[in-house]
């Protein structure tokens, strides 16, 4: 039996990798005040932060999908006779593997298998393209999750967040130190670290923070091949700038370039750079 590989909408991957390597997404839920849109199917990124800096008084937040979403999708797949990996953000961030799960009880006779990456966004969007080159290639379902449990722990994921404004409105800091960061023009750096947003460094200056961002990578990268997904939430500016920087001073044998979607932009807002990247 063919290896399908099932995600969710939150792993940010381009419409075009996800055809090209027939990757199935499922997506979550974005609402805006009383408005619900389907992540990345009826709301685009950039139509998010679009509406995001638009509407700063309205609510936002993101829901898992239901289970049906799952149900049907591994259906389908199953009733071609295909065996299914679904991997997805992680459960500390998001219900969406619990759902996921459920779905895979309705199904008993089908093959298939729920991992937790343990990440969001680009960090588990390369997790799932490294896993649905290894099904194209004609891998086997243990050969293929052999794979990604090597991948998974090597998995990082940065970020420099542009303001702290959004970082307040979810209580992950105070309102105060928010509006002293931002007189002081403080860039924090933050990353994935056992499936939870995690703060590392914070630097007076978008510049400083980035160049320290791709440091950190550079000192993790020193001597071994990698592979990076290079992202920005609504910043092509931002990410053109970023992705120079990756070329000059890192070894990556492959550099990838998303959007970040709803999940990572309404916690951290517009302007976000970010990479992803594993050594091998």
């Amino acid at each position: 039996m063919a290896v399908k590989i099932v995600t969710d909408s939150t792993a940010d991957l381009p419409q075009e990798l996800l055809d090209q390597h027939k990757i199935a997404m499922v997506p979550l839920t974005v609402r805006f005040g009383e408005k619900l849109f389907k992540d990345r199917v009826e709301i685009s990124p950039g139509e998010f932060y679009d509406l995001l800096q638009k509407n700063s008084d309205i609510p936002v937040s993101t829901s898992q999908p239901p289970p049906m979403d799952f149900f049907d999708t591994y259906k389908e797949l199953a009733e071609e006779g295909h065996s299914i990996i679904s991997i997805h953000i992680s459960g500390d961030m998001s219900g969406t593997i619990q759902a996921a799960k459920l779905a895979k009880s309705m199904l008993p006779e089908a093959d298939i298998h729920i991992i937790d990456s343990r990440s969001v966004s680009v960090g588990l969007g390369l997790l799932v393209l490294t896993a649905a080159r290894a099904a194209e290639e004609g891998k086997s379902v243990d050969e293929v999750l052999e794979l990604i449990n090597y991948v998974l722990p090597k998995m990082k994921i940065y970020f420099v967040v542009d303001t702290l404004e959004y970082l307040a409105k979810g209580g992950r800091i105070g309102q105060a130190t928010a509006y002293m960061g931002s007189l002081l023009n403080i860039k924090p750096i933050l990353a994935v670290y056992e499936g939870e947003v995690q703060p590392v460094e914070r630097l007076r200056g978008r510049n400083k923070a980035v160049n320290r961002m791709v440091e950190l990578v550079k000192e993790q990268t020193e001597c071994r091949r990698c592979r990076c997904i290079v992202a920005h939430a609504g910043n092509p500016q931002g990410l053109e700038d970023l992705l120079e920087k990756v070329r000059q001073n890192v070894k990556c044998e492959e550099i990838l370039v998303s959007e970040l979607g709803p999940v990572v932009g309404n916690h951290g807002g517009p302007g976000i750079v970010g990479l992803s990247f594993y050594t091998f």
